[in-house]
């Protein structure tokens, strides 16, 4: 889940919930299922795609570290134009 909120963080550029004025208001949000705006990552459908399965209510619906390190080698290509074969940690996964 916080892989998400950082994530979102970072790819908006805005502070998660900069608008509500006291943390348990964050709290309450957050178990109403009540998310940020994924609108604001852009328009980068896979990067949308992961946030939203990162806030799955239940963290067994959540993906692994395993399958989130995956699913970013694969969007690599979208922002680094590097190779690294030698990833021992994600070729374990």
């Amino acid at each position: 889940y916080a892989l998400a909120i950082l994530s979102w963080e970072c790819l908006s550029g805005e502070t998660p919930w900069s608008h509500v004025q006291h943390p348990v208001q964050i709290a309450f949000a957050v178990c109403n299922d009540e998310r940020l705006d994924c609108e604001k990552v852009g328009d980068w459908e896979e990067a949308k795609l992961l946030i939203q399965k990162c806030w799955k209510r239940t963290p067994k619906d959540r993906p692994s570290m395993c399958e989130i390190a995956r699913t970013l080698k694969d969007m690599e290509p979208k922002f680094a134009n590097t190779e690294n074969d030698d990833d021992e940690e994600l070729k374990r996964c």
